[in-house]
């Protein structure tokens, strides 16, 4: 087999296990501790820093869920679901008690706890969906009445000096736009 010799240019594609006639120049074969980047190349990969010991119990045999919630730069969680009870704590290692309104019956599953949730932070809320679990149903079937009428109107365009009144259940209500 002759020798062969090319430029690399930078080995920023990572790593590809297609045989070596079809993978790019830029692909790496095996990487072993190293990052690679774009922006700095090929470099080594940072040390672990051991913050805290979330778990002094013993092990388990069932994999936890784990989920990372990220909100700002100062608000940053790890959210960890094992043996039906939650874990929630901050990048230092310190355990936060989550709000729980059912409790944590919810939580009890027959498989893999990181098979079997599913998260969804939304604002300040954190929703976790137990794919084991049927979902309940309400007994009302329609809404609850409202003694007082409630409306909302949007007005796409008026004219300044006209009057618009709005008439729901018997109860009128006015808007007079004067001029600026």
């Amino acid at each position: 087999m002759p020798l062969i010799t090319s430029a690399i240019p930078n080995l920023i594609n990572g790593v590809s296990q297609q045989p070596p006639a079809l993978r790019l120049a830029s692909q790496a074969e095996e990487v072993v501790n190293c990052m690679s980047s774009p922006v700095e190349g090929l470099k080594k990969r940072p040390p672990l820093n051991n913050v805290a010991r979330l778990f002094t119990e013993n092990k388990s045999t069932v994999r936890p869920f784990v989920h990372m919630v990220s909100r700002t730069n100062a608000i940053n969680y790890i959210v960890i679901i094992q043996d039906g009870a939650i874990k929630v704590a901050n990048l230092d290692g310190t355990l936060v008690t989550p709000a729980t309104p059912d409790g944590v019956n919810y939580l009890d599953v027959t498989g893999h706890p990181s098979e079997m949730f599913r998260v969804a932070s939304i604002a300040d809320y954190t929703f976790i969906v137990n794919k084991e679990k049927e979902v309940a149903m309400s007994t009302d079937l329609s809404p609850t009445t409202i003694t007082d009428p409630t409306a909302m109107v949007f007005i796409k365009v008026a004219n300044y000096g006209t009057e618009y009144s709005v008439t729901l259940g018997g109860v009128t209500k006015t808007l007079e736009l004067l001029a600026a």
